[in-house]
């Protein structure tokens, strides 16, 4: 799932920083999956989140993963 944080509008463009909250687990609506392809598991667990700090303009990506236990996290940032 991605959620888009950036607007851009005719003459700007901003940087949407209002919080996001969720729960690690996401059960997808049987309305949003295609009649073709209708899964028979529609719950996911959340495992990683890419984050990003700075403006519209420059900034700098990280993320964070859930290790192979599912108990601890990991942030990955060069």
């Amino acid at each position: 799932m991605h959620a888009n944080r950036f607007w851009q509008g005719l003459n700007s463009n901003a940087k949407i920083t209002t919080a996001i909250e969720f729960d690690v687990l996401l059960e997808i609506p049987l309305q949003l999956c295609h009649d073709d392809l209708k899964p028979q598991k529609r719950l996911y667990q959340l495992i990683g989140v890419v984050n990003h700090i700075g403006t519209i303009n420059s900034g700098h990506y990280y993320s964070d993963i859930r290790g192979a236990n599912g108990q601890k996290w990991y942030q990955c940032n060069d």
